[in-house]
């Protein structure tokens, strides 16, 4: 289904991530990758091009059984407190900081 949804796209998003060109893909582009995979659209190109590389690089990754992405905020929340990781920021933020204990605390950059 992922590989359908992405090559519909004119921009491969993922492969932009893995390259490091990210920043090249236009506004457009980022917003309809994540409207595909039914993410948040909203906000600055900064916080898209995170949102699509959080999802690109989490593909693999369930916790407690789930994508990531398929959690509330509220969820989100009481996960990092479980893992004594800050609970009290935003979305993005809250699912960058679980993501990246789940993959062993190895960050993106």
């Amino acid at each position: 289904e992922n590989r359908e949804i992405l090559a519909k796209m004119g921009v491969d998003c993922a492969e932009l991530v893995k390259s490091g060109g990210l920043k090249k893909a236009k506004l457009g582009d980022l917003k309809e990758y994540l409207k595909n995979f039914k993410q948040p659209q909203a906000g600055e190109k900064e916080d898209l091009m995170l949102r699509v590389e959080l999802h690109v690089k989490s593909r693999d990754i369930k916790i407690d059984g789930k994508d990531p992405f398929e959690f509330k905020p509220a969820e989100l929340r009481k996960l990092c407190a479980q893992r004594g990781l800050n609970p009290m920021d935003e979305r993005d933020i809250l699912l960058k900081n679980l993501i990246e204990s789940a993959q062993g605390g190895g960050g993106f950059n």
